[in-house]
């Protein structure tokens, strides 16, 4: 747990010290600022001080971060304003030797330039010229982008009814509130008249255009993405459609809502468009949701205990079964028991079966069906079968229901924190878990943990079981003033096996950056499993595994932070955004461009180039030798409107120096559930098919 303190430095030259007395250094007694001091360290020597500095209309303009970088010095951010006064360019991080001082804006720029190897390190967004001050243009750092004019802009729009782009349908959905029955009815009304909608267009920096269209209420009734192929705009439309209340009740998707643009009304008993694609709601009249149904799915009933707790649940599959999922929490609403049982509970009944009643755990500390809690809940559970069963606030549950007391009972550790023993109130001190057969019967032998936590709350050992004959596990933490773990200790046991100890030893730097993982087995030799290094900027800049120079990989960044290579003595890797490679299309969105690679016993530079659609879907993937085409390993990829990939196209070795197609898949579909994939290519010719339940699992190939 980290403890914080803060001075307030006002222009005058007064100091305000809340909590703790120190001497205040290094701020600048000349400028505003806030010092916010994190201390690492439990005697009070070591901390982390972040300075915020304001100028004279208590704006804040700088950061510095004290001395926080590898080479123990500041790191400094600056934000600037325009003339108005609202945000313009922000800064990203230079370093300063000022030991927290005030740094000038010049200086700053100065560094950040150097520091992040570009000229225009610093974000930058463009206002509309209006009151509003609303953000329609928004620059990220990197010269690429902003001398490209290759911007995140956004524009403020109403919806107009019979516009290709700007139309909107409006969906009313009946009161599943008032009905009994699982059916719900989604009626197109129209469109929405004009100027009834706000309408928010946005585009990323490679163009790629959405719309989001918003009621009065605020509340997001439709979605729409825009894919272009060539003159041709492709809408791709989500709706929400919403009760009377305000609560969602059907989700369109794109292959829903186009098959709903004509005609009245739908409904999940009449409609497969609304079945296979739509995500459909029932609340009831407490606005809770009694009844969920996903694409391609039953519905899944939910019924409540009169204070609002979820006690039962059911999907498709358990229907046929005629069973439910319980769960029975306690007073203070956490989770005690879960499990199945058997009954009917009539969740679509306009009154709750439970209404009336608030189900609740007490624990008895007994050996019985509930494993310690007692059996009168609110309410009777038929032929229960218990899954889980979780303690709180002591441990007078050891010793019963499986629970070995001379396996699960507290032990000191040498060089571990020790248990607070004062009170364990408000904690997790303990769970049992079943363990499933493969006949779908629970073994009369459950997984049981331990838990116990120091004064701060934090996890110090944990024991249990283990599915092996006589096996236990037993696991000991000790942590640093900061809550970061400095040790880990694991023991593995089994009747008949030797015994297995694992040390793991973590070091941190003064900043809290992880530098060094270290691995002990039966109390050998440690071995350094990882040794870190990072760039000023906090960022990895070398890993070394297991001590051995040819496993250090050296990592570098774009001046946004983004991966650009991984380089070691036995691999290289580089990834391409905006920049471009083998006549890539260069993205500026994040996407990756092209990448390359190169093994140390090779010759030839390997890689590929990439693909998208408006909707950044990966669609090729083109490989290359050294820089130059090479159609040996080409995929191609094709989705429909949901997303769902339909067809994959994939070239490899097809002999002795022989390339060929190995896979021309096309993929068929019930909804979003795949049933056959058939294989065309060249080499082969085959057929598969998958059949599904109504909780959407897929139970036969």
């Amino acid at each position: 747990m980290r403890s914080t303190n803060y001075i307030i430095g006002l222009f005058f030259g007064f100091c305000f010290v809340i909590g703790t007395v120190f001497k205040a250094y290094s701020q600048s007694s000349d400028q505003n600022y806030i010092l916010t001091r994190t201390f690492t360290s439990e005697d009070g020597t070591k901390y982390l001080d972040a300075i915020q500095y304001y100028d004279g209309l208590g704006r804040p303009v700088q950061n510095v971060q004290r001395k926080v970088t590898p080479s123990g010095v500041d790191l400094v951010t600056l934000q600037e304003y325009d003339a108005v006064g609202r945000e313009s360019n922000r800064w990203l991080p230079g370093t300063s030797s000022a030991n927290g001082a005030y740094v000038t804006p010049e200086t700053v720029k100065t560094a950040a330039k150097g520091l992040n190897g570009d000229q225009n390190p610093y974000s930058l967004p463009l206002y509309e010229a209006s009151p509003l001050d609303r953000i329609l243009e928004q620059y990220g750092p990197g010269t690429a982008w902003q001398s490209n004019s290759r911007s995140a802009k956004t524009a403020y729009l109403t919806n107009v009814s019979g516009n290709d782009t700007l139309n909107c349908m409006y969906y009313k959905v009946s009161d599943t509130s008032a009905s009994a029955d699982s059916v719900v009815t989604v009626t197109l009304a129209g469109n929405y008249a004009t100027a009834e909608l706000y309408v928010t267009r946005t585009a990323d920096e490679d163009g790629n255009t959405s719309f989001e269209f918003k009621d009065k209420l605020g509340q997001v009734v439709l979605t729409r993405q825009l894919v272009c192929s060539g003159s041709t705009k492709i809408l791709h439309d989500t709706y929400y459609v919403y009760d009377d209340y305000g609560n969602l009740t059907a989700v369109l998707p794109p292959l829903a809502s186009d098959n709903m643009n004509s005609g009245t009304s739908w409904s999940n008993a009449n409609s497969a468009a609304l079945r296979n694609y739509a995500y459909l709601y029932m609340y009831d009249g407490r606005n809770r949701c009694k009844a969920k149904r996903l694409p391609g799915c039953a519905w899944t009933y939910y019924v409540y205990d009169t204070a609002d707790r979820l006690i039962f649940s059911q999907d498709g599959r358990q229907r046929a079964a005629g069973i439910w999922s319980f769960s029975i929490p306690d007073i203070f609403g956490r989770a005690c028991i879960t499990g199945t049982c058997t009954g009917s509970y009539d969740a679509l009944a306009l009154t709750s079966p439970l209404n009336g009643t608030v189900v609740k755990a007490t624990r008895s500390n007994t050996t019985d069906t509930y494993k310690g809690y007692a059996s009168s809940f609110g309410i009777t559970l038929t032929s229960p079968t218990v899954l889980s069963v979780n303690y709180y606030d002591d441990y007078a549950f050891i010793g019963s229901n499986g629970i070995d007391s001379g396996i699960a009972a507290y032990d000191a550790q040498t060089g571990f924190d020790t248990r607070y023993t004062v009170s364990a109130k408000t904690f997790l001190t303990g769970t049992l878990t079943a363990q499933l057969l493969p006949n779908g019967t629970v073994s009369p032998t459950y997984l049981y943990s331990v838990m116990y936590y120091d004064y701060k709350g934090r996890v110090i050992q944990t024991k249990g079981n283990n599915p092996l004959s006589g096996g236990t596990e037993k696991a000991y933490i000790a942590y640093n003033f900061t809550g970061q773990p400095l040790q880990k200790k694991h023991i593995h046991a089994a009747t008949g096996k030797d015994t297995q100890t694992e040390l793991y030893t973590y070091t941190y730097d003064d900043a809290l950056r992880l530098k060094t993982t270290q691995y002990s087995l039966n109390k050998g030799a440690a071995v350094t499993l990882a040794s870190n290094t990072y760039d000023e900027l906090g960022r990895l800049k070398t890993s070394t595994h297991n001590g051995q120079a040819n496993l250090a990989t050296t990592y570098n960044y774009n001046v946004r932070s983004w991966l650009k290579s991984s380089s070691s003595p036995l691999f290289n890797q580089t990834l391409y955004y905006n920049d471009t490679y083998a006549g890539s299309t260069a993205r500026y969105n994040g996407n990756i461009s092209a990448m390359s690679w190169k093994m140390s016993n090779e010759i030839p530079t390997r890689g590929y180039k990439f693909s998208y659609d408006n909707l950044s879907r990966l669609t090729a993937a083109n490989y290359l030798e050294n820089g130059s085409a090479n159609d040996h390993f080409n995929t191609a990829y094709a989705y429909d409107k949901q997303g769902n990939m339909t067809s994959l196209a994939r070239r490899g070795n097809t002999g002795t120096a022989t390339y060929g197609d190995i896979d021309v898949l096309t993929m068929t579909y019930a909804g979003n559930q795949l049933v056959k994939a058939e294989d065309t290519g060249s080499s082969v010719s085959l057929s598969a098919s998958m059949d599904f339940k109504n909780n959407s699992n897929a139970v036969k190939e």
